[in-house]
């Protein structure tokens, strides 16, 4: 979990407001409305910045967000 609490603390994630992130082992998702729109599982720990471009390029595109 401390991934995603990193990664929606810093400025990065300026671009991901009033949404709902749920974390659990190695799954990350999104919700909306509350049923989960996309999901995130990996096979291991996640390193904080992979797990940056990863929400990026695959929630990004579902709010609208193009990363850099």
């Amino acid at each position: 979990m401390a991934p995603i609490v990193a990664y929606l603390a810093s400025e990065r994630s300026g671009w991901i407001t009033g949404r709902i992130i749920h974390s659990s082992g190695y799954e990350v998702s999104l919700y909306n409305n509350p049923e989960p729109v996309s999901r995130l599982i990996g096979t291991g720990p996640w390193d904080a910045d992979a797990l940056a471009d990863q929400v990026e390029r695959s929630f990004g595109p579902l709010l609208g967000y193009r990363p850099g």
